[in-house]
């Protein structure tokens, strides 16, 4: 007869099993049980990691900005929060500064154990336990779980197992009571919901919440809620909770039906990621999201297999997600920590990322240089979680400069001379739709000598009554206009979900000197104008000099159009400045120039203007348009110089014959047609 093992049993046979190693964060089984003093369940890592963990808190240079954030937590500050200032209906801000506070206090009291960090967690963890509902959704009556119950599952959790036997187990076990209640259930109800959509009954907003209050106009459609989280990072954080949660949760009270039920929806949730995450790593959210889901997906696989419930670790492949990463790099003067912000993954220069960690468990877990690099040059800032996984003897290496041509699986297209901030970048989003995407098939961003100076505005506001909302639209990127009009999207009343418009990579070449592609975005413009016939976008990057050519060539079946090639200044500084005059404009950066020569058979002219939406976010986005006159076969050639000043900029010598224009830069010919470009 069989014997059910349960799951403390079992990490007692998978320690005794295991070889005594050295410290690897990765996908492994416990080396030892905790024995409560130090942890209480041994989540992320073991008791005996806890003394290596310390000596890199305090003595390792490159965690310096954690302690120092941790050390300097205001304990009045703090105080006077928890005790006058949390409203407990406000699921938005309160419970989650709550949350933030009781990790890193508790982080803070397993490094150096004093009584004042203990006492201000616990307070932190008590002040949770007095929210009745974890979030601000309900679906019907029901509490449901997407960002701030999910955090709350996991900081009660990260909570409980930091501070060990400093916690009264009368204390921790009513905090894990309730989690189930609150956290883990709630979670659970999400998910479940997102599986099945046809078992929503009413996603909406709390009405007892703040949350109108701090956003009265963000009255979204809630009807396909369910449906449209099933493939986005909002499904990833309630699955990383209610993982990370039940295994809590069971060491306290032990395994019941409901706890694998709990489970089990957790882990389906996380494996409907594995398509999501293509085999080179990228994903359809780009690069803040995918970052945002990824380390959640890892948190939970990193809990389950070291529990050794569930085997999740092949969710993502970790090594190329890496890859993604780096290869979605854009540094600047400005800004480090700046990448090809498609979508909604910009990050303007005052709010710095934090995106260090997870390639730093990549870097440790395969011993992978180049992610290490990667996590201690061009992520951001660091959080706990790079002092619990950053192995510190691993020596980060650089990728390889020299002229690279990358194109993702899903379209994304980068061309770069190198990884510092005056490498010449040029990326265009091409691709199929995505949540968090914005109307921008074939928008292009050209960035070196540290400047942007062709811009994609960066993250318009989510909600669709906002002013500026219009900032999602092809309007708002440096694409093309067909009279006046972009592609398809939608107008925003579900939130910022998947619009239908498609665009394709038909070609691309590289060598060492050039790197050239073509993008096919008709069917996002036929969506809007069934007149249309073709749009297709060419780029040819000559790497030495640095001279970009953009090819657009527009066809109808009938009716003649107007096409216009916008193009986005960045201006967040106020240091852009742009003259127009002779066939061309001339962009201004401190440290960089862009010349723009306009080349078409057709009459054309060149404007200036600022998107219409409010001035203050208006002026932050200038821009240039090149404007032909009416035909029903277009044919734009649009040829960038960049230099540093005017005087390094190269000759341009250009000639047009038999319906194709003929550009010579050097040695280097790139002749463009309605058929696309050949570089020699």
């Amino acid at each position: 007869m069989h014997t059910p093992v349960s799951r403390r049993s079992l990490i007692k046979l998978l320690a005794a099993a295991a070889p005594a190693v050295s410290f690897l964060p990765q996908f492994s089984p416990r080396r030892s049980t905790p024995s409560g003093r130090l942890l209480s369940y041994a989540l992320f890592f073991d008791e005996s990691d806890v003394d290596r963990i310390r000596s890199a808190y305090f003595n390792n240079p490159v965690f310096e900005s954690v302690r120092s954030a941790l050390e300097s937590i205001d304990a009045d500050e703090t105080r006077n929060f928890l005790r006058t200032e949390v409203r407990f209906n406000d699921q938005l801000y309160d419970i989650a500064r709550v949350g933030t506070l009781l990790e890193e206090l508790s982080f803070r009291f397993l490094m150096n154990g004093d009584e004042l960090s203990r006492d201000l967690a616990i307070e932190c963890g008590d002040t949770i336990m007095k929210f009745d509902r974890w979030d601000f959704f309900l679906d019907g009556d029901k509490p449901i779980a997407v960002q701030r119950a999910s955090q709350s599952t996991i900081s009660i959790s990260l909570g409980a197992d930091w501070l060990g036997a400093s916690l009264p187990e009368e204390q921790r076990r009513a905090w894990l009571q309730t989690m189930g209640e609150r956290g883990c259930q709630a979670c659970y109800n999400s998910l479940y919901i997102i599986a099945n959509p046809h078992a929503t009954t009413d996603w909406r907003f709390d009405p007892e919440s703040t949350y109108f209050e701090h956003r009265p106009d963000n009255r979204t459609d809630m009807n396909r809620r369910a449906e449209i989280t099933q493939d986005t990072n909002l499904r990833a954080v309630p699955a990383s909770a209610i993982l990370i949660g039940t295994t809590a949760y069971e060491f306290e009270f032990g395994s019941s039906e409901k706890t694998q039920r709990w489970m089990n929806v957790g882990a389906e949730a996380v494996r409907a990621f594995k398509p999501l995450f293509q085999a080179d790593g990228s994903y359809h959210e780009e690069i803040s999201y995918a970052h945002y889901t990824a380390t959640h997906l890892a948190q939970a696989a990193i809990v389950t297999a070291r529990t050794g419930s569930v085997d999740l670790t092949d969710t993502v492949n970790w090594d190329r997600y890496a890859d993604f990463q780096l290869n979605m790099t854009m540094p600047t003067r400005g800004d480090r920590y700046s990448v090809v912000n498609f979508g909604d993954s910009g990050n303007h220069s005052f709010n710095e990322p934090a995106r260090a960690a997870l390639p730093g468990w990549i870097a440790a877990r395969s011993q992978n240089t180049t992610a290490q690099w990667y996590a201690d040059n061009l992520a951001g800032t660091r959080t706990i979680w790079d002092v619990i996984w950053r192995d510190n003897s691993l020596e980060g290496r650089p990728p390889v400069d020299g002229n690279k041509l990358w194109i993702s699986e899903l379209d994304r297209v980068v061309a770069r001379t190198g990884w510092d901030e005056d490498a010449l970048v040029v990326a265009m989003r091409s691709g199929g739709p995505a949540n968090h995407e914005h109307a921008d098939r074939n928008s292009i961003i050209v960035k070196s000598h540290g400047e942007v100076l062709v811009s994609d505005p960066l993250r318009p506001p989510y909600s669709f009554a906002d002013p500026a909302w219009p900032m999602r639209l092809s309007v708002g990127h440096s694409g093309v206009l067909i009279d006046g009009r972009g592609h398809q999207h939608h107008n925003g009343v579900e939130g910022t979900n998947a619009s239908r418009a498609l665009a394709r990579i038909v070609h691309s070449d590289v060598n060492t000197q050039q790197a050239n592609w073509t993008s096919n975005a008709t069917q996002a413009y036929r969506l809007v104008d069934t007149n249309i016939k073709g749009v297709f976008r060419s780029i040819a990057v000559l790497f030495e000099p640095q001279v970009i050519v953009v090819v657009d060539s527009v066809s109808k079946y009938m009716q003649p159009s107007r096409l216009t090639a916008r193009f986005f200044g960045f201006n967040e500084d106020g240091n852009y400045g742009v003259t127009i005059g002779d066939g061309r404009f001339i962009v201004r950066r401190p440290n960089a120039v862009m010349r723009a020569e306009v080349l078409s058979e057709l009459g054309h002219r060149i404007v200036r203007g600022e998107p219409f939406v409010p001035e203050e976010t208006a002026k932050l986005h200038p821009f240039v348009d090149v404007v032909t006159d009416p035909a029903e076969d277009i044919l734009l050639v649009t040829v960038l110089s960049v230099g540093t000043s005017e005087s390094t900029l190269p000759t341009i010598d250009t000639s047009f014959s038999n319906g194709s224009h003929t550009i010579r830069v050097g040695g280097q010919t790139v002749v463009a047609s309605r058929g696309g470009l050949r570089v020699s």
